[in-house]
């Protein structure tokens, strides 16, 4: 069912001044649940601040036209609402007739932006950036090189290798054996795939996009020992006789006995990250180690210096929620940079992105679901005014402002 959008903005209007029947509400729930920008409209007009923050963002909209639309259904009547502009408190008085104008405008804004984009170049269009989220999924690569799709494999046991068994409980891989002459096996998630697993001691290990762990089939000595590359979430079995170590393709160490972490390792990103949520961890690099707290996150920068190693550098009071969105199945953008904000789209979407010219210089804040189509996430972001196009298939232009 179409909705026009002067409709819908009426009938928000009644929504947000609570005179709205149950059957105009029915139609608005409808309305809600047609698309993720509907939602995403809905609960953007129904922030009190975000409500203030968009009448001054928009207030150049045509309101007579807005008006047209919704006289006959405003009535006289004010809200208050505070804004902070500096360090001052102001209360400014808005009336409904303004707040109808916003609403109308808002919508027009989305609805046009999203809905009824046209261009000469079909590319520039939001609808062919409409490219599926990433899925749970991985690739198995055994000792002898072998290699095992786990995209598609339902639950019950593999026969991995001659005394090495594995079995799929819900999408998770969790390994079983039994013999003592352990053997190195490989999964890598490519781009727009994700995976769970439990390895051979029991510990859990959420491995994001574009990411590898190499781990034995057996852990036996005095540690256990896996490489990381990319990045992966792990919570260690405790184990106080055998210490956990993973070793990044950088030649980064993170030392445990059982704790909550996460890493990050991709070759494309400023530092190499490792944030402690639970227990404690020693991280080596260089000659250097230092000890987390929950918390606290190490930092190993990876760009290219002609002065010597600056050392590990440790964060304090660190948002690991927003470390660790990705594993929830989030996009936490909170305080990033377009570029690396790109880079994350990159691995969950498989794109490439090149920039026309030098990327925006912006900073974004907010969230939004990794099960969103790329469209949407984009959709989000041109709220700051960035502009895209989609070129032979899967390549992603940044254009200039």
């Amino acid at each position: 069912m179409g909705y026009l959008p002067e409709h819908i903005a009426g009938l928000l209007i009644l929504h947000l001044k609570g005179t709205i029947s149950a059957e105009q509400q029915k139609e608005v729930e409808k309305w809600i649940v047609q698309n993720p920008h509907n939602k995403r409209v809905f609960e953007r007009i129904q922030n009190k601040d975000t409500l203030t923050k968009e009448l001054l963002k928009y207030e150049n909209i045509s309101k007579e036209r807005a008006w047209n639309n919704l006289q006959k259904i405003i009535e006289d009547s004010t809200v208050e609402i505070e804004m902070k502009p500096g360090s001052r408190k102001i209360k400014k008085v808005i009336t409904w007739w303004a707040a109808a104008c916003l609403v109308a405008g808002l919508f027009y804004f989305f609805y046009n932006k999203v809905y009824l984009k046209e261009g000469n170049d079909k590319n520039t269009s939001t609808a062919s950036l409409n490219i599926a989220p990433g899925k749970e999924g991985a690739i198995l690569t055994l000792a002898d090189g072998k290699q095992v799709s786990l995209d598609s494999l339902k639950n019950g046991y593999i026969e991995i290798q001659k005394g090495v068994k594995a079995k799929i409980v819900n999408g998770t891989l969790v390994y079983e054996t039994e013999t003592a002459n352990p053997v190195y096996n490989t999964i890598n998630t490519p781009k727009s795939r994700q995976y769970e697993l439990i390895l051979p001691d029991g510990t859990k290990v959420w491995l994001n996009s574009v990411s590898s762990i190499r781990f034995p089939t057996q852990f036996v000595g005095n540690e256990r020992r896996v490489e990381l590359h990319g990045e992966a979430y792990f919570e260690v079995y405790k184990n106080r006789n055998m210490p956990f170590k993973i070793v990044t393709k950088n030649k980064a160490e993170v030392v445990v006995l059982g704790t909550h972490f996460n890493i990050n390792s991709y070759d494309n990103e400023e530092n190499i990250n490792t944030t402690l949520l639970e227990g404690s961890v020693n991280v080596l690099y260089s000659g250097q180690k230092v000890t987390l707290k929950p918390g606290q996150q190490a930092q190993i920068s990876q760009l290219k210096r002609s002065n010597n190693f600056s050392g590990i550098k440790v964060a304090n009071n660190v948002d690991v929620e927003k470390v660790t969105a990705w594993k929830n199945g989030t996009f936490n953008f909170e305080g990033m940079e377009l570029k690396e904000i790109m880079r994350q789209l990159e691995r969950w979407y498989d794109i490439e992105v090149k920039y026309d010219g030098t990327a925006p210089k912006l900073r974004f804040f907010g969230e939004i679901s990794r099960k969103e189509n790329l469209a949407d996430v984009l959709t989000a972001l041109e709220e700051a005014h960035v502009r895209f196009r989609l070129e032979e298939g899967r390549r992603l232009i940044v254009l200039a402002n």
